[in-house]
C-alpha cells in the first residue's frame, strides 16, 4: 500500500483512491486543450502532491491529538507514512520524535534498557540531525551498560553531526581518560571548551543541566592536568569552577577535597 492509501485508511477516509485520482487527471480543462502557452505551468502543476498533502496535514493533526491522549504507538502508526510520503516531514519527525522520546522514557522507567535504546535507534533512523537520541543512548551504552566502544562510536557520530555538541566531546573526553588515553582526552576537551559560545545542547539546556554539564567540564579538565602531572593547575581550575558556582558544587568541592588529600 503506497503512503497516499495507507493515510487514507488510517485516517478512515472512503473517497476517491490515489489511482483514481490519477486516472481522472488529464490534459483537458473543462473539456478544452490548454492554451499551449500555460503547458511550461500546467506540466509542473502536481495535483496528486497537492491532494496528498491535505491528507498529510490531517494526519498530523490526528497524531498530535493522540500525542495529547498519550497514544504513542498510534501516533507513530499515522506520522511514519507521512514522513515516507514528503510534504510535510519536518512537522511529522518532530511529533514522532516527541513519541519516541515518550516510548523511550517508559522503557526507562521499566528498567528495560534495550526497549529504551531500540526507541532511540529508530528516532535517530527518522531524523538522522537529531541530537538527543544520539547522547542519550551514548549515555546508556557508556554508563549503564559499560559498554565503551559502542558509546565512544554514538558520541563520535553526534560530534560528527553536531560539532558544537559540548556532551558529545565531553563523552569522548570522558571515555579516554577512562582507558587512560589522556592525549585525546585533551583534544576533546579543548573541542568541549570551544563550543561554549555556540554550544549545541542534547538535553534542553535547563540552570541543572548546564550546570551539570559545566561541572563535567571543570573535573574533567582538572583530571587531564593531574593525569600530566600538574596538580596545581588542576587545583586552580576547580577553584575557578567553584567560583562560576557561587561555591555550590557537590561535584567539584568533593574532587577538590580528594586532590589535596592525595596528594
Amino acid at each position: 500500500m503506497n503512503p497516499f492509501n495507507r493515510i487514507r485508511h488510517l485516517l478512515g477516509y472512503h473517497g476517491e483512491t490515489w489511482e483514481d485520482y490519477s486516472m481522472r487527471q488529464g490534459s483537458k480543462v473543462n473539456g478544452k486543450t490548454p492554451n499551449p502557452g500555460l503547458d511550461p505551468l500546467l506540466d509542473i502543476i502536481d495535483h496528486q502532491m497537492a491532494r496528498t498533502i491535505v491528507l498529510l496535514g490531517r494526519a498530523c493533526d490526528q497524531a498530535e491529538q493522540l500525542l495529547a491522549e498519550g497514544d504513542f504507538t498510534e501516533v507513530l502508526n499515522l506520522v511514519l507514512p507521512v514522513i515516507q510520503a514528503g510534504g510535510t516531514v519536518e512537522r511529522a519527525k518532530r511529533i514522532a520524535g516527541t513519541a519516541l522520546q515518550e516510548l523511550a522514557d517508559q522503557g526507562h522507567d521499566y528498567g528495560n534498557l534495550e526497549d529504551e535504546l531500540r526507541y532511540l535507534e529508530l528516532w535517530s533512523a527518522i531524523d538522522p540531525d537529531a541530537l538527543y537520541p544520539l547522547i542519550r543512548r551514548a549515555e546508556i551504552l557508556w554508563l549503564e551498560m559499560d559498554n565503551g566502544s559502542e558509546a565512544y562510536r554514538v558520541y563520535r557520530q553526534a560530534a560528527k553531526r553536531h560539532s558544537c555538541s559540548i556532551e558529545a566531546w565531553l563523552g569522548l573526553a570522558q571515555i579516554d581518560l577512562a582507558y587512560n588515553h589522556v592525549y585525546r582526552a585533551v583534544r576533546h576537551l579543548k573541542k568541549a571548551w570551544g563550543c561554549l559560545r555556540d554550544a549545541e545542547w542534547g538535553y534542553t539546556p535547563t540552570a541543572e543541566i548546564v550546570v551539570n554539564v559545566l561541572e563535567t567540564l571543570y573535573v574533567l579538565t582538572a583530571r587531564v592536568c593531574t593525569a600530566l602531572g600538574d596538580r596545581k593547575l588542576a587545583e586552580q581550575v576547580l577553584m575557578q569552577g567553584l567560583q562560576i558556582m557561587d561555591d555550590h558544587s557537590v561535584y567539584i568541592s568533593e574532587y577538590l577535597k580528594d586532590l589535596r588529600e592525595n596528594q
